[in-house]
């Protein structure tokens, strides 16, 4: 639950939360379920909410996922007002124009998605500065859909 509030206010950088449940099991789903029922429909949460964790039944289901996280994505570093998202392998100009189309309810007013290098203030991360950065004028409010723009971004 903790972890879960953290990454649903922004308090913790984003990451694969992967709730195992042995196979048939049901500890998750229950769980799950009360959200839905009692936090959800109470308007405590965002339906978007529930994609900043997956539910797995197996070891390897979970390693596949955490596995898929890091596929492109490396990290995020917020510097002045902006959202930067650090990717291992880059991605396309064409594909960044279609991110931004169809995740452009993640922008504040008049806000931009567009490509860059590295920012002078992350300096002192000299090891990644030659990664490139794909760069949201996030509205810091809807963190289950940059989860779901990671995952566009890993999917490419």
């Amino acid at each position: 639950m903790e972890t879960l509030t953290l990454l649903q206010t922004g308090k913790h950088e984003l990451m694969p939360l992967v709730l195992i449940d042995e196979p048939g099991g049901t500890y998750w789903e229950r769980w799950i379920a009360f959200f839905r029922k009692e936090l959800l429909t109470g308007h405590y949460i965002n339906e978007s909410d529930f994609l900043l964790f997956e539910r797995v039944n197996s070891v390897d289901e979970a390693v596949e996922k955490i596995t898929r996280f890091y596929r492109r994505y490396h990290s995020i570093r917020y510097i002045d007002g902006k959202t930067v998202i650090r990717l291992t392998t880059p991605i396309s100009q064409e594909y960044a124009e279609e991110l931004r189309k169809n995740f452009s309810g993640l922008l504040v007013p008049g806000g931009e998605m567009y490509l860059s290098g590295h920012f002078p203030e992350e300096a002192d991360e000299p090891g990644i500065a030659g990664l490139q950065r794909f760069v949201v004028d996030f509205n810091r409010w809807d963190y289950g859909q940059l989860r779901k723009l990671i995952d566009a971004i890993n999917e490419y």
